[in-house]
This record gives C-alpha cells, structure tokens and sequence, in this order.
C-alpha cells in the first residue's frame, strides 16, 4: 500500500512514509503481554537497542 501511494502521489510532491508497528513500554500493554519480568527481559534481549521505544519517540517519527 505505501508503494501505491507513493507512486500515486508522487506526481503531487506527496512523500508516502510507512510506519509500523513497534514494542512501546506503556503499564497496559506490558501488565497484559509480559506480565512476568522475566518475559520483557527477553523481549528487550530481541532487539538491536535493548530498549523499548517511548511513545513520544513514535507520535514524533509519526509526526514527521
């Protein structure tokens, strides 16, 4: 869908960016999806950072 766009729009000067969904430490989600500490611990392990993002670095890619 974010090709299609970008070529539609292109003729525009209208950028297409995707975006995607990533892991965003925020107490619901993670008292839900990694209740155990140990679980988080290894999802942190699974990405190149270490970290989760915050979800003020995602409304800022978004917002871009």
């Amino acid at each position: 869908m974010t090709r299609s766009l970008a070529v539609e729009w292109a003729a525009y000067r209208i950028r297409s960016m995707p975006s995607r969904p990533v892991r965003c430490r925020t107490e619901g989600a993670f008292s839900r999806l990694l209740p155990d500490p140990s679980l988080e611990e290894m999802a942190r392990n699974r990405i190149p950072l270490k970290r989760f993002g915050t979800p003020r670095e995602i409304a800022d890619a978004a917002s871009s």
